[in-house]
């Protein structure tokens, strides 16, 4: 029974530690980039900056949906932050409108 109970206490301590080196890899991701390299990948940065400001979170997200169907390389998370980020950024703003 102790044996199990130390197994146990293992797996979960195990299992928080993975968590908590997941959250921060997460967390150290710079929109900014993935949204430059991304974005440019296929077309010209003016395109983007010419919505900044103009796009809500909802019309990013269908652009960033519409990209994807289309063939970017672009999973889920990276596209909700992505969409987020375009969505915080007012007209004008560098990195995008360089």
């Amino acid at each position: 029974m102790k044996n199990r109970g130390l197994v146990a206490s293992i797996v979960l301590l195990t299992l928080a530690t993975l968590l908590v080196v997941c959250v921060g890899a997460i967390g150290a991701a710079d929109p900014g980039a993935l949204a430059t390299s991304k974005c440019a990948a296929c077309h010209d940065l003016k395109r983007v900056c010419k919505n900044l400001g103009v796009k809500d979170d909802a019309a990013w997200q269908e652009s960033v949906s519409r990209m994807v169907a289309k063939g970017d390389k672009v999973n889920a998370a990276d596209g909700k932050v992505i969409a987020e980020y375009l969505t915080g950024l007012k007209a004008g703003a560098k990195p995008i409108c360089e």
